[in-house]
């Protein structure tokens, strides 16, 4: 069905429920995500911890929307769950007129980002930092909104779609999840006991029989520019991150890494930032939270020891023996991570599981790469629709 624009007054109505604060009482509140994603739980706000004098009360079924943020997505329709929350006065409410606006169409709206566009056309530029949603301009925005019959048919429509979206999405990222663990297990075998170990040729020693502590510090230069790495959480590797200024920089020395060196992050160890460096990160620098070492080559492969680390168990007992990897503030030192024993495979072992991680890993990688094209295929299927509508 082709339909033209509508006035969101032809729709809409401004329904604001203040709230008078009470320095003695408690309120649940919630804050709205940008990029159509709805609405989100903040911890409960003191009365006398707030300068306003109002709260802004939801009630379920309304449309909220950030005065600042709108035009970035930050506009939602409030869910039974959230009835009762409040916002601060930086939040207008609107509620739909009987009969002319559907609920669920109205979600499928503020996910739609040509929604946040005709807001931030119809407020001046949004780049100035005192700009806000005025409730009579934003009522005068023309959006294809049809006849509620016609509204609740495109609701049901998208909801079908947006289910198959989100299960393709996540069964995606269940594939990746088995693909992590597998890989994990291929390099821990949890599956056998330790006599079976022992059989096959495995030997428990301290890392510090098998690896050292490396380092090549380089003085820091304020005329020069230095490509610099860092760690991703879960053995994901290593990532560029922007060059360190040498004009800029606090530090006085940078290490530089070298291709197939061992790495890992002191503040992040519990998040499973390990990693090998790869060649096209020869010549990186880090800092000293990101010690490096280098393993004996006839014991211990680097990318089999990155995946090893990943193992749910050994970083447990890694965190127990060494001071307080379990607590998120402490860090994991050289000293602790040397005196970790692990269970070495013969290097022949070693290097079968490592070629069949690398597959894995690289399969993980192309579904990582298909997220956003995921997120690309639900935004083309609503904007297709909306295109529907207005012909």
């Amino acid at each position: 069905m082709s339909v033209g624009d509508r006035r969101l007054r032809e729709v809409l109505t401004l329904d604001v429920d203040p709230v008078q604060v009470d320095a003695t009482a408690r309120y649940p509140l919630a804050g709205v995500y940008n990029s159509g994603r709805g609405l989100f739980k903040k911890n409960d706000l003191a009365g006398f911890g707030t300068s306003y004098k109002k709260l802004h009360r939801l009630r379920a079924g309304r449309l909220v929307v950030s005065r600042p943020q709108a035009f970035k997505g930050a506009i939602a329709v409030v869910p039974p769950e959230f009835d009762g929350f409040h916002l601060s006065p930086e939040f207008l409410t609107f509620s739909p007129l009987e009969g002319e606006l559907d609920a669920r169409f109205l979600s499928y709206l503020c996910a739609w980002p040509e929604f946040w566009q005709r807001v931030a056309s119809g407020h001046g530029n949004p780049g100035t930092f005192r700009e806000r949603v005025h409730a009579g301009r934003f009522l005068e925005i023309r959006l294809p909104i049809p006849d509620i019959d016609s509204q609740r048919e495109a609701g049901q429509t998208l909801t079908f779609y947006r289910q198959k979206v989100e299960a393709l999405d996540a069964s995606a990222k269940r594939a990746k999840e088995l693909s992590e663990a597998a890989a994990v297990a291929l390099a821990s075998r949890p599956d056998l006991s330790e006599p079976e170990k022992k059989a096959r040729g495995w030997t428990k020693a301290p890392l510090r029989r098998l690896m050292e502590q490396v380092a090549h510090p380089v003085p820091v230069d304020p005329t020069k520019t230095y490509p610099n790495l860092g760690l991703r959480r879960s053995g994901r590797g290593v990532f560029r991150k922007g060059s360190i200024d040498g004009s800029r920089t606090s530090a006085t020395t940078l290490n530089r890494v070298s291709a197939g060196q061992f790495i890992y992050s002191k503040n992040l160890a519990f998040d499973g930032a390990y990693a090998h460096v790869p060649t096209e990160f020869d010549g990186f620098f880090v800092s000293g939270e990101l010690p490096t070492f280098q393993t004996h080559a006839a014991d211990l492969d680097a990318r089999w020891l990155a995946t090893y680390m990943q193992s749910e168990s050994d970083r447990t007992e890694l965190g127990t023996s060494s001071k307080g990897l379990s607590r998120r503030r402490q860090r994991l030192s050289v000293g602790s991570l040397l005196d970790f024993e692990i269970w070495k495979p013969p290097l022949a072992e070693q290097l079968r599981a490592r070629r069949k991680i690398q597959v894995l890993t690289r399969h993980r990688n192309l579904r990582t790469e298909s997220e956003p094209v995921v997120a690309v295929l639900w935004l083309s299927t609503l904007d297709e629709l909306m295109a529907t509508l207005t012909g």
